[in-house]
């Protein structure tokens, strides 16, 4: 009867268990505001509520830009982004060892353009229809989380703002850049892209990254026990350590 008692004890102990896990979660704000500057590399390392998210500075080629190097900047109203470029294109030239000539003399001559980036927010670097399009990516080692806000500064009512996920592949959310909250629907994950958008007015956003708040699961509740065992299941073997408690007690009786 002892033996039995114990296995009916154990039943009820890791059913409990397999709950508290599932019901283990937590919601976290990370504040990006600072006065750390331009910084000489692409990424920044923030921690709150026991979670860390690594965010880089990166940008898309646009029409076969070159030589992309992106940094990193922390300001008082957020997180930018600072990117240099170099793009390929072909301009009327004198003819070689001729330092003026007229216009009908002139030859056609390939030659590299470098663009410095001197705006610190996150946008899109263009010049002569060539640019890149800035973003920040959010990585949280692993750790799948659920966006439900996403807050900027240094930004106007026109700017524009796209979440991706799935290696940049999936649009979850496009739009303004006002706080947002309204995401499509999709899975948690741990790799985000916040890329700069193209303004009401047809022009470049600028903006910089204030804040997210995210929920999560437990990190600490255990490789996932709840996979193991679903609700259902746990709730029976509940049932059934309640049920034996109760044999236990009648056959004492």
């Amino acid at each position: 009867m002892a033996i039995l008692r114990k296995v009916v004890e154990a039943c009820v102990g890791v059913t409990m268990g397999l709950m508290a896990a599932q019901a283990s979660a937590g919601v976290v704000t990370i504040n990006f505001t600072g006065n750390g500057g331009l910084k000489s590399g692409n990424n920044m390392v923030f921690t709150s509520g026991g979670v860390s998210v690594t965010v880089t500075a990166g940008a898309l080629a646009l029409n076969g830009e070159t030589n992309i190097t992106s940094r990193i900047g922390q300001y008082s109203e957020g997180l930018g982004n600072s990117t240099n470029y170099s793009y390929t294109t072909t301009e009327k030239v004198c003819p070689s060892g001729k330092s003026s000539c007229k216009d009908k003399d002139k030859v056609n001559k390939t030659v590299i353009k470098n663009v410095t980036d001197n705006d610190h927010a996150v946008d899109n670097v263009m010049e002569d229809g060539h640019g890149v399009r800035e973003f920040l990516k959010l990585d949280f080692a692993g750790l799948n989380v659920q966006i439900l806000n996403i807050d900027f500064g240094y930004h106007d009512k026109n700017d524009a703002a796209t979440v991706n996920i799935n290696n940049n592949s999936t649009t979850i959310y496009g739009g303004k850049a006002d706080p947002i909250t309204n995401f499509s629907s999709y899975s948690a994950t741990n790799l985000y892209w916040i890329l700069a958008g193209m303004n009401s007015g047809g022009g470049s956003s600028d903006w910089k990254l204030k804040s997210i708040t995210f929920s999560f699961e437990d990190p600490n509740s255990g490789p996932n026990p709840q996979e193991d065992v679903p609700a259902p299941a746990a709730l029976s073997l509940l049932g059934l350590g309640l049920t034996g408690l109760g044999f236990v007690r009648r056959r004492r009786g």
